[in-house]
């Protein structure tokens, strides 16, 4: 069910080079590897364990190795080379790199690079909801025909995959705060759907992180921001206009919503699944897809039928009287 097309080998990228993902197995590398096969590199790298993400990548002919060895790098021999924030200093694939003065980018910056060559970028950014509402926006221009490019944080079950390759036009990828990669994204519309206090690892305070929020936010032609939890703010050309979910209500298949422009009805909203929190994030959903001049009937029919992501909330199966839920 994987939709690929021959847009992607046009991408801001050097092709025919031998690049090593030390990593390769990450939700985000796994996928940018792909993006960089398709355009006739030459992929390979490595990871500690087998899981579900590597063997997508038998898909494209990437190859790679459980765990992490000087030989692997060594016998592959790359032009470039692809690590991220989990790769300690003292990896000794990454060492090898260094001493061999080889170009290292992080996974930020390859994403910042490929995003480059895309008409309308839209980063989804925030604490929590950036999966969702990725994956949101992604069915609903899926179901307006628009054929979009997908990078995402979790397995879409509409293409059991992290990715999804249609045309140039729309790039929809999430966007991470953790050591400011998000900063390496400069998109027609980027959106913030909440801050908290988190990643203090890196971050000093909360002040230090709305501060990235607002860099971000800063380097977006079209901002959209929370105002409350249920209403936002989209920003351009200096304009602002609020939208807000109204009138919100708990049925047997999820939540019905006014979605408000200003306080102007556009359309009546039903959602089919729980929590109220992602009513926050089929929201901004919304304003996205009127922001692209798409119908309500289009966008209602792709919430309404929305098929989610694995992991977030995933009824698993039944035990006796107990509901076992991922």
């Amino acid at each position: 069910s994987l939709s690929i097309s021959s847009g992607l080998k046009s991408y801001n990228f050097p092709s025919k080079r031998e690049i090593y993902f030390i990593g390769i197995g990450g939700i985000s590398m796994s996928s940018l590897a792909v993006f960089l096969a398709i355009k006739g590199n030459k992929i390979s790298g490595s990871d500690l364990v087998l899981s579900e993400n590597l063997k997508l990548l038998d898909n494209f002919g990437i190859t790679y190795n459980i765990g992490h060895n000087l030989q692997n790098i060594k016998n592959f021999n790359p032009n470039i080379i692809v690590t991220n924030y989990a790769i300690s200093q003292d990896n000794e694939e990454l060492i090898w790199a260094k001493r061999n003065k080889k170009k290292i980018f992080s996974r930020s910056e390859i994403l910042g690079k490929l995003s480059k060559d895309f008409k309308n970028v839209i980063a989804i950014s925030g604490t929590h909801g950036k999966t969702t509402t990725t994956a949101l926006i992604s069915e609903i221009l899926i179901e307006a025909k628009q054929k979009p490019t997908v990078h995402i944080g979790g397995i879409l079950k509409r293409t059991q995959s992290n990715f999804l390759i249609g045309n140039k036009k729309f790039f929809i990828t999430e966007a991470c705060e953790y050591k400011n990669s998000f900063l390496s994204l400069f998109p027609t519309v980027g959106v913030v759907l909440n801050t908290e206090a988190d990643h203090l690892d890196f971050f000093k305070d909360f002040s230090d992180i709305k501060n990235s929020f607002n860099i971000f936010l800063q380097q977006s032609k079209i901002q959209i921001f929370p105002k409350d939890e249920f209403s936002f703010i989209l920003r351009q050309n200096g304009i602002e206009t609020k939208y807000s979910a109204e009138n919100i209500r708990k049925n047997e298949k999820g939540f019905v919503f006014s979605f408000m422009e200003n306080n102007n009805l556009i359309a009546s909203i039903q959602t089919n699944f729980i929590g109220k929190h992602n009513v926050s994030n089929t929201l901004v959903a919304c304003i996205i897809a009127k922001l692209y001049k798409i119908k309500p009937s289009v966008y209602k029919k792709a919430i309404r039928n929305y098929t989610g992501v694995k992991r977030r909330f995933e009824i698993i199966t039944k035990i006796n009287s107990a509901t076992i839920i991922h």
